[in-house]
């Protein structure tokens, strides 16, 4: 790949600027694509898991229960549209960050295209991925399958 497209892709911008949350994200979360995905989903709720409520894929309260969410809380992707921005909240919500028992009703409610945003922050921090762990990165938000050793 040339050099130049790469560090268009590897570079920060206005969405996935981490800002002060740049070192955390490298230093305190797991170097495991896959384990970088099911953590996020851990901290996150999708606004239509949200809408449905404990029903569908989430009649197993995988994602928490949807009845402790408060009433106001709506979807926030209009407010919260950066990588910044979403780890701010995230660490106002729970300051231990990223883990693995958050509570429901402190997890952030937004869309996939988000995730992405905060996934692609995620990895950028990190900048120790090979190319075949990126590829199938998308995949560790919908599925609990590894991704082949050797695509």
């Amino acid at each position: 790949m040339d050099g130049k497209i790469l560090k268009h892709y590897l570079d920060f911008d206005t969405y996935t600027y981490p800002g002060l949350y740049k070192d955390k994200l490298k230093n305190n979360l797991p170097d495991d694509v896959r384990e970088i995905g099911l953590l996020v989903r851990k901290n996150i709720i999708h606004r239509t898991t949200l809408a449905a409520g404990n029903t569908g894929s989430n009649s197993d309260l995988r994602f928490g229960d949807m009845t402790t969410i408060p009433w106001w809380r709506q979807p926030e992707d209009d407010i919260l549209v950066t990588a910044a921005a979403m780890l701010a909240e995230l660490y106002r919500r729970d300051k231990r960050g990223f883990v693995n028992d958050r509570e429901p009703k402190n997890k952030l409610v937004v869309t996939c295209r988000f995730v992405s945003i905060l996934v692609a922050s995620i990895l950028k921090s990190k900048r120790n991925f090979s190319f075949q762990q990126l590829i199938y990165s998308p995949s560790i938000w919908f599925s609990f399958q590894k991704p082949p050793q050797n695509p």
